[in-house]
């Protein structure tokens, strides 16, 4: 009797083995499709950017005609910066997103010349939030950081409803929420029916956009 218990006790810890192969498998899969650096071990190369990123209301950051909030912004500044870097971008898009209470996405888009120069459009509605804020956050490389800072700096000054600006070398929080975003975005639970990274213009191997 005991042996018999013991050979569906070793058969039942065989399932839950497979099981948890099975579900790691799985897992692995998901994260090779979502991190666009899945297996990146060395990021010596982050070296050569700058990141810049704040909170600003979004109605004065773009002059929105017929919005409350009115400000010293004739709500091209931002694009002007982003077009400067070679970034592509969706106007309607982001104003549309934006616009959408149940939308609660990220719009990244990346530059034609290379896919660690971005502009990130973090959209999402906060229910306590009054002021209509969103979060902007820029990649660049080190080359263009005087400027792209300088430029940024002119408009952020020119608001009057924003958070902290910070500036950070060598990659840090936009590059791991952008390549890395299983676990920095997604915090390992990934649903596609919830917030969601979206990521425009990048290449393929190829040479296809996507």
């Amino acid at each position: 009797m005991f042996g018999n218990k013991r050979k569906k006790e070793d058969a039942l810890a065989v399932i839950e083995e497979e099981k948890t192969l099975k579900a790691r498998a799985a897992e692995i899969e998901l994260r090779r499709k979502i991190d666009l650096h899945y297996g990146r071990h060395n990021f010596s190369s982050n070296a050569k950017y700058a990141e810049f990123c704040f909170y600003g209301c979004f109605d004065e950051t773009f002059n929105i005609e017929g919005s409350y909030w009115q400000g010293n912004c004739d709500g091209t500044e931002l694009f002007k910066i982003i077009d400067s870097l070679k970034i592509e971008y969706n106007k309607e898009l982001i104003f549309n997103t934006y616009a959408d209470e149940k939308n609660q996405s990220v719009e990244v888009f990346h530059g034609s010349l290379d896919e660690q120069v971005f502009a990130f459009f973090d959209l999402q509605k906060i229910d306590t939030d009054q002021n209509g804020m969103f979060f902007f956050g820029l990649s660049c490389l080190k080359t263009d950081e005087r400027l792209v800072h300088e430029d940024l700096l002119e408009l952020y000054r020119k608001l009057d409803t924003t958070s902290t600006f910070t500036f950070k070398y060598s990659g840090g929080e936009l590059y791991n929420k952008v390549f890395r975003s299983y676990f920095y975005f997604y915090e390992n639970v990934y649903n596609e029916n919830k917030r969601q990274l979206h990521h425009h213009n990048l290449r393929t191997q190829d040479g296809e956009g996507i």
